[in-house]
């Protein structure tokens, strides 16, 4: 007990900190200190840097101060061995594009905490707790999709997906999947099975002749398909699935988001942030929330578009918690 709440003091402590260098590099940029632009780059090394600079780019620029990550507290996003760069543009502020910076206390996601900033380089702090995987898919290049949540848990990717940036995304990189052989396996993590979870994403349709896209599952475990003006989702307690499909307005060419949460006899679906429909009559008994991302058990049900910012829980996260989750990268 005394552990799990040093270690979210932690994580509040390094996020506040890391929030006032990121609000005052913002400053630095408006007034064109230096008459120059002003960015932060992030570096997950084996400690943890983020690094005040001035210039064009972090290659040509000169760092004005170098911070290391402190109180055992680790970055999740940028992953293992990369960096993030966050530019803030000389005069506006503003960010080219959304990004979600993760930090995780100890060595699990227990206690995990994110800076999303918006364009405008408004940040937000949120922490979190209890994530089982958070797939951010900035990696830019990889054929992992690394977990962000410190537990461990990255996908592989098959048949190349393409990777993503800018403003083809909701926020940092995304994935690219072209609807017929590109999916991402996470069915062999070290997920374990939950009575209540969150499972948590953004899709961009593209093909309104897919009738049936996989945001996130496996037959036999737990389902959330994205349909062209609709959804399906399901999940299966002691062998028997529990499941619903129902009709939204279109989820082509624009990024929209979905949440499924399951707790005691309930689990619910999500669209934008808002609940839509629902099963109140699931029996007592734990769920595989392993799964495949991209297709059904990697066989079927292929989505075709962009994902991005794939989260599972191992808690049903409440409906103000989702309506937050939307909202911020809306």
């Amino acid at each position: 007990m005394l552990s799990s709440y040093r270690n979210s003091q932690n994580l509040k402590l390094t996020l506040n900190e890391f929030s006032a260098a990121l609000r005052d590099t913002q400053k630095r940029a408006i007034t064109q200190e230096n008459g120059k632009q002003w960015g932060i780059r992030l570096t997950n090394d084996t400690s943890g840097i983020y690094q005040v600079w001035s210039g064009q780019s972090f290659a040509s620029g000169t760092v004005d101060q170098t911070y290391a990550l402190k109180r055992n507290i680790s970055f999740g996003n940028p992953s293992a061995g990369s960096t993030i760069d966050i530019i803030f543009e000389a005069l506006s502020g503003k960010l080219s594009e959304k990004k979600v910076i993760t930090v995780y206390a100890g060595n699990s996601g227990a206690d995990t905490g994110d800076l999303v900033l918006n364009t405008l380089g408004k940040t937000t702090v949120r922490t979190d707790k209890y994530f089982l995987s958070y797939w951010h898919f900035d990696e830019g290049t990889s054929t992992v999709a690394y977990d962000a949540s410190g537990n461990g848990n990255s996908s592989i990717l098959y048949n190349s997906p393409l990777w993503q940036s800018g403003s083809s995304c909701i926020a940092g990189g995304c994935l690219n999947l072209n609807g017929m052989s590109q999916y991402l396996n996470a069915s062999s993590t070290n997920m374990t099975s939950v009575d209540s979870f969150t499972v948590a994403g953004w899709t961009y349709l593209t093909d309104v002749t897919t009738t049936n896209n996989t945001l996130y599952g496996n037959s036999g475990t737990v389902e959330l398909l994205t349909k062209p003006t609709g959804y399906y989702f399901g999940v299966w307690v002691d062998g028997v699935e529990y499941s619903k499909q129902g009709t939204t307005s279109s989820n082509i060419n624009s990024w929209v988001h979905w949440a499924l949460t399951r707790s005691d006899s309930s689990i619910v679906v999500y669209r934008n942030g808002i609940s839509i429909d629902s099963r109140n009559d699931l029996p007592a008994g734990s769920v595989d929330v392993s799964g495949y991302i991209g297709a059904q058990g990697g066989t079927s049900y292929y989505l075709e578009g962009n994902l991005d910012e794939l989260r599972v829980y191992g808690r049903a996260l409440s409906a103000q918690e989702i309506l937050d989750m939307y909202n911020d990268l809306k």
